[in-house]
């Protein structure tokens, strides 16, 4: 299990249903790296006229939308 990756968290994978092989991961990025990805992706959003909006739900998962820059 690859301890810094951005998915990890309390021993496990948070990304892949088979939490234990990450061996090949398409997703394995470090949590620096992680966060450049989403900055691009929120920059990419904001040309387009559009904002990020991220909300934790009750269970407290991460639910990320776009809204509209008026």
């Amino acid at each position: 299990m690859k301890e810094d990756c951005f998915g990890y968290s309390n021993g496990w994978c948070h990304i892949l249903t088979e939490g234990w092989n990450c061996d090949k991961c398409k997703f394995y990025a470090t949590r620096r790296q992680a966060e450049i990805a989403r900055l691009k992706a929120a920059e990419m959003l904001e040309r387009r006229g559009l904002r990020p909006v991220v909300a934790i739900d009750e269970d407290g998962k991460t639910i990320m939308t776009v809204e509209k820059i008026s």
